[in-house]
C-alpha cells in the first residue's frame, strides 16, 4: 500500500520523500560545543563535551543521565531507628579502633 505525504504544496510518495534523506543529503551534525559547565570532579570549567566526559573518566566516575528507565526505581526510605543507629556507631567505631578489623 502506498503512503502519500504533503510536501512543499504538492502530494508524494513517501518512499520518494525518504530517499532523499537515506542519500545522505540531509547531514545531521552533532557539536562538541556546549555551554560552559562546571566539572564536580575536578572543579573546573568545560565548554567541550569530549574533554569534559575525559575529565570524567580521569576523576574516576561515570556518566549517566535522568533516563529513568536506566537508572531503576527510587529506593525506598530507610526508617530511622535510634537503636540500630547507636549500635552501628559503636561498631563502626570499634572497627576503627581496632585497625578496621573485625
Amino acid at each position: 500500500m502506498t503512503t502519500y505525504v504533503y510536501r512543499n504544496g504538492k502530494v508524494i510518495d513517501k518512499r520518494k520523500v525518504l530517499q532523499k534523506y537515506l542519500n545522505g543529503k540531509a547531514p545531521n551534525v552533532i557539536r562538541d560545543e556546549m555551554d560552559s559547565t562546571w566539572h564536580p570532579g575536578n572543579g573546573k570549567r568545560y565548554s567541550s563535551k569530549a574533554k569534559f566526559r575525559q575529565a570524567t573518566r580521569n576523576a574516576g566516575c561515570v556518566e549517566v543521565g535522568n533516563d529513568p528507565a536506566i537508572l531503576g526505581r527510587p529506593r525506598a526510605p530507610v526508617a530511622f531507628n535510634s537503636a540500630v543507629r547507636r549500635q552501628e556507631i559503636r561498631e563502626s567505631i570499634r572497627r576503627q579502633l581496632h585497625g578496621g578489623r573485625a
